[in-house]
């Protein structure tokens, strides 16, 4: 297991929610690295090893109010993987809130139990752009 440091810029905007500016290269090993959870993770659906059902079912599919919620309630790391994917790869999303990071940085913390190839994500401020 390795660890990958994201480098982030605090933006300031009128909205509340405080906004991180990633670096161009960041974003794209980001997007990256979201679609390989989301393919690693829905593979393992199909393992019939009980341990990893039970991960899927108590971890990867539960709503938790630990992670931003979505439009329709609260979110499971799967469906909050899925649609960070859909808003950065399909949508308009270029920056990532605050309440993202944590939860991108708690899911690859819980990823690499799973799986060594995952590395674990923590994000820093960045000096200069």
């Amino acid at each position: 297991m390795a660890t990958r440091t994201i480098k982030y810029f605090p933006k300031t905007t009128t909205a509340k929610t405080v906004y991180l500016e990633l670096p161009e290269e960041e974003v794209a090993w980001l997007k990256t690295e979201l679609i390989r959870w989301l393919a690693i993770m829905t593979e393992s659906d199909i393992v019939h090893d009980t341990q990893w059902k039970s991960v899927l079912a108590l971890y990867w599919n539960k709503k938790t109010q630990s992670l931003p919620k979505s439009k329709t309630g609260p979110n499971s790391p799967a469906t909050f993987v899925a649609g960070l994917i859909n808003n950065l790869v399909f949508g308009s999303q270029r920056d990532i809130t605050e309440r993202q990071m944590e939860g991108i940085r708690d899911i690859s913390n819980s990823l690499t139990q799973l799986d060594d190839t995952i590395d674990a994500i923590q994000f820093q401020i960045g000096i200069g752009v």
